[in-house]
């Protein structure tokens, strides 16, 4: 018999998720709901969340900027920017098809125009190129005898590459499997 005001931030999202369901929807839409949630908290909420709803056959539209909380329970993302979708597909599929292409300058500029360039940053004397259609742009690469280096990236990449890359070169630090590399001195 606790009131609801005496529930900690954990108990009262749940009790909200459960009154949200009890009429059992088909389509559940959650825009960030364990917003506030400890990491530990959040990962249990939603792997019980999809867990439960998934058991119950119901789709849900589950709207967050954390992707690599989402990743794991998502079949399928769509990337949104400014309001519409710029790619979809599940997160295995996305992972493929973009890609992190280490190669020098000259090489780029040799190959800009083959390549789907999604975003571009200095990283030393090498440019970190983020491609779509990545198989295409490694085969034409090796085909070409082009030295390059493959990096995987994960859903938060991928979704920075898509909105924020706009093709620009680009001397800010990025969290990736490239930052070993000794970034490019600013001038």
């Amino acid at each position: 018999k606790t009131q609801i005001k005496h529930l900690s931030k954990g108990e009262t999202v749940r009790l909200g998720l459960l009154l949200a369901l009890a009429h059992r929807p088909r389509l559940v839409i959650l825009d960030d709901p364990a917003l506030g949630l400890d990491p530990v908290m959040r990962r249990q909420f939603n792997q019980d969340l999809v867990s439960h709803l998934q058991g119950e056959g119901q789709t849900v539209f589950y709207s967050s900027h954390l992707l690599h909380e989402v990743e794991p329970v998502a079949d399928e993302v769509a990337i949104l920017d400014d309001g519409h979708i710029v790619r979809q597909g599940s997160p295995e599929q996305l992972r493929h098809r973009v890609k992190q292409l280490v190669l020098s300058p000259e090489a780029y500029a040799n190959f800009v125009d083959a390549l789907n360039v999604l975003s571009v940053r200095h990283v030393g004397d090498e440019l970190a190129v983020t491609v779509d259609e990545a198989v295409a742009a490694i085969a034409l690469l090796e085909r070409s005898g082009i030295e390059h280096r493959v990096v995987d990236l994960n859903l938060d990449e991928i979704f920075e590459a898509y909105v924020a890359g706009n093709r620009r070169l680009d001397d800010e630090p990025h969290d990736s499997a490239v930052e070993p590399l000794v970034e490019a001195p600013r001038a």
